[in-house]
């Protein structure tokens, strides 16, 4: 496939950008013959700004287009119009876009692939969280580092690292970001929390504000010690919060899950039955979902009620969880065993739902997301800490394990707004993103 810009006109008020199109570290590809471009909005409705026979050159977005909050989406296809590269954009407002030149980065479909530019550093195990704009990495482990590791991030936007890192002096070992609904006095649009076993502190982002104090020692109501949140994994809610589930803590037993909101550095707790290594994951319409980790399927909702489902106690620890669809059912999977479904409306008699068969590769430290059309992708380590991704379809067949590009030990993985897959870290400043 060539490479091509592609220049974007608005009728109105003739505000214009390009495209540029870039394959990161991989080779151009030359099976596609034609491409499309999309603008797809928010709630998912799709307007074609350029078809097969438009691959480059000036697009008329119309009147209306320059204040659209849009994701710019390429479809290149071959001969025969199968699609087998796909490239995407955060959402953005096209009119901000105006005398910019957009880098817009396109990779062949279900495979990995090496992105444009680098983040700071290739640490192993980072804690990762998103935004529409970027991904963000804190804590995890860096060769020759001493002292707290910095909160940084790669931008999804002009594919590279941001311009700067926020040093903090806690080495968070959990990690969420929220986004605020405006901007706070700092110019803020967000802030990262990070907690250790010692204490918590909140960062403004971008302005790193905060970064410097001294962690709160302080503990919110409910929360016995800083230790029973630390080094559990975050949930994010569809209201916008952020909670740091103890009970999935793989290390010691918790009870508390600790609620950080979307007003700036306002945590609370939630306290629920105490669990160690639990999947989690979040359950949409109803709240946290559990399991596992030495209890059956739980929900438990942002006001802190819980509810069991009547399934059986399941011991084992350290599995992933994600939703199987959007009303009623989740998947587990991770280590040893075959991947399993869950049905939340099941009132009795309930037991796991086998889904296809469990992966080459026993997974430690998993993480599961949804590609839709009822497959999934789930990335972890082996015993010996090498990472490796398979994807799931529930098939008769062992899972198909995904090839890095890079070999890692110790990645880890977050999910896009637009649905990609990045995998970050693990001995190398390179992300690799995959998509459907």
């Amino acid at each position: 496939m060539r490479r091509f810009a592609l220049a974007l006109l608005f009728a109105c008020s003739s505000p214009s950008a390009t495209i540029q199109v870039t394959y990161g570290g991989e080779p151009t590809d030359p099976d596609v013959s034609t491409a499309t471009l999309a603008a797809v909005d928010q709630t998912g409705n799709s307007t074609t700004l350029g078809g097969p026979a438009a691959a480059s050159g000036t697009l008329d977005l119309g009147d209306s287009s320059s204040t659209l909050v849009a994701s710019l989406q390429l479809t290149g296809n071959d001969a025969s119009g199968n699609a087998v590269v796909f490239g995407t954009t955060p959402f953005v407002e096209l009119g901000a876009l105006d005398g910019a030149t957009l880098p817009l980065f396109v990779q062949r479909k279900g495979e990995l692939a090496r992105m444009p530019g680098e983040t700071t550093d290739d640490r192993s195990a980072p804690l990762l969280a998103v935004t529409g704009r970027g991904i963000y990495y804190a804590g995890g482990s860096l060769s020759g580092a001493s002292g707290p590791l910095d909160v940084g991030g790669y931008d999804l936007l002009g594919l590279e690292a941001f311009g700067t890192t926020c040093e903090v002096n806690l080495n968070a070992t959990s990690f969420a970001l929220i986004q605020l609904t405006q901007e706070n006095e700092n110019g803020d649009l967000g802030y990262a929390a990070l907690v250790d076993d010692a204490g918590y502190l909140a960062v403004g982002l971008p302005s790193c504000g905060g970064g410097a104090d001294t962690p709160t020692k302080e503990l919110p109501t409910g929360l016995l010690s800083w230790a029973d949140v630390s080094r559990a994994p975050t949930v994010m809610g569809d209201d916008g919060a952020a909670y740091i589930v103890g009970p999935s803590k793989t290390d010691a037993p918790s009870s508390s899950i600790l609620v950080v909101s979307p007003k700036a550095e306002s945590v609370s707790v939630i306290s629920t039955t105490s669990r160690q290594g639990a999947a989690s994951a979040w359950a949409p319409g109803r709240g946290i979902f559990l399991y596992g980790g030495g209890g059956g399927a739980t929900l438990i909702t942002a006001a802190g009620a819980a509810t069991d489902s009547p399934y059986p106690v399941e011991p084992a620890q350290g599995l992933a969880a994600v939703a199987f669809d959007a009303t009623k059912t989740m998947l587990v999977a991770g280590g040893a065993a075959a991947p399993v479904t869950i049905d939340l409306s099941c009132g009795a008699g309930c037991a796991p739902t086998p889904f296809g068969q469990a992966p080459a590769v026993a997974l430690q430290s998993p993480s599961l997301f949804a590609l839709g059309h009822g497959a999934f992708l789930l990335v972890g380590d082996d015993s010996s800490g090498s990472t490796h991704v398979f994807r799931l379809d529930g098939g008769p067949e062992s899972p198909p394990e995904i090839p890095l590009k890079i070999p890692r030990q110790g990645a880890r993985a977050v999910q896009t707004p637009t649905g990609a897959i990045v995998i970050v870290g693990g001995g190398s400043a390179t992300p690799e993103s995959y998509v459907e």
